[in-house]
């Protein structure tokens, strides 16, 4: 019993550690993460886990990477942009890896579901597989999005929209399950400020601290 205190606070420390850890480390790069806002296929809350993007400063605009990590059978068919912040001018380049053929436009043009969710998603710009949902992005494939951003915007300004959530991205996954017959949407979430994470590691540091001393007494 002597050291079970010392193993609480070092306990309380370590998650303090993961918590920053977790923090998005520079305005440079900015974590998405993905929960469905249309289930058809019954695995969209399994499958949302797969499904992951990433925005980076690329020095002229910004790079939006979206990545389909599988195993899940899926193909991300559609992805949208919901710009209610006005920083994102206009889309310069798509780069996708082997077996994605990705192009501006295309129908729908606007994520299933995204008009009936709260607030309404309605997509400012958007990207589709061409020819058929096939040549979307399919487990271990990604696309890399490029855009120019609005005058005097910065980097900071997407990444503090993506934050806020006046910035968000809508996917449209095809072909979900065994016989690829479904198809669900995703938005985008929320991304916890690195405050409001300090605050949770702090806060569970005090509380082993307070059960510490509570023992002490």
């Amino acid at each position: 019993m002597t050291y079970r205190p010392l193993r609480m606070v070092t306990l309380g420390l370590f998650c303090l550690f993961v918590v920053l850890s977790v923090a998005p480390q520079s305005a440079q790069a900015t974590a998405i993460g993905f929960r469905d806002i249309e289930n058809n296929s019954g695995l969209a809350v399994a499958l949302a886990e797969q499904l992951t993007g990433e925005a980076t400063d690329d020095g002229v605009g910004v790079l939006f990477r979206i990545d389909n990590a599988g195993p899940k059978q899926s193909n991300i068919a559609g992805i949208y942009w919901d710009d209610d912040a006005g920083v994102l001018l206009s889309i310069l380049t798509i780069t996708p890896s082997n077996g994605v053929s990705m192009d501006i436009g295309g129908s729908p043009d606007n994520v299933p579901g995204g008009a009936g969710i709260s607030p309404s998603f309605l997509a400012d710009f958007w990207v589709r597989s061409v020819g058929s949902a096939a040549n979307g992005v399919s487990p271990e494939q990604w696309v890399n999005v490029a855009f120019s951003l609005q005058n005097t915007k910065t980097f900071q300004d997407v990444a503090d929209a993506l934050t806020s959530g006046f910035l968000r991205l809508g996917l449209h996954v095809q072909s979900v399950g065994t016989g690829q017959e479904f198809s669900d949407s995703f938005v985008s979430t929320e991304i916890p400020e690195p405050s409001t994470l300090l605050l949770l590691g702090t806060g569970l540091v005090g509380l082993v601290l307070h059960k510490r001393r509570k023992q002490q007494s």
